[in-house]
């Protein structure tokens, strides 16, 4: 298995993730490309912001960010 993955994953550009990914996870699994989820991804700035509000209403500094930052990039996955 991980033989026909390491020869499929060889050239991503030719459309073989796909069918790697198919083929692993059948498809009940969400199939973007890299570039995609890299550039949906939250900034540092979204995070500042989300994880401020929270701070603001009395929270603690590193535990809203970790909160935000986990909840922003959730949204991200349920949106693709």
């Amino acid at each position: 298995m991980l033989h026909y993955a390491d020869t499929l994953a060889s050239d991503e550009t030719s459309g073989d993730m796909d069918e790697m990914y198919k083929w692993l996870f059948s498809s009940t699994k969400k199939h973007i490309s890299s570039a995609q989820l890299l550039t949906s991804l939250p900034t540092e700035a979204e995070i500042c912001l989300e994880a401020s509000f929270r701070w603001y209403r009395g929270g603690r500094d590193l535990d809203d960010w970790l909160f935000a930052e986990r909840e922003l990039k959730e949204r991200v996955w349920d949106q693709l």
